[in-house]
């Protein structure tokens, strides 16, 4: 049984995928890479703040 904390081989696969692209990024990108990800986290939660009303 997955837990909501523990990831599937497949999210832990894209999760290593990703860690090599951070790794080209200059400083720069990486941090509004960081704020986009921030952004869309909120968005998403947003939504979930939604479908349960």
């Amino acid at each position: 049984m997955l837990y909501c904390d523990e990831l599937s081989l497949e999210q832990q696969y894209t999760l290593r995928v990703l860690s090599e692209q951070v790794k080209a990024l200059s400083r720069e990108e990486a941090h509004q890479s960081l704020i986009d990800l921030y952004r869309q986290m909120m968005i998403k939660e947003n939504y979930r703040r939604q479908i349960k009303r």
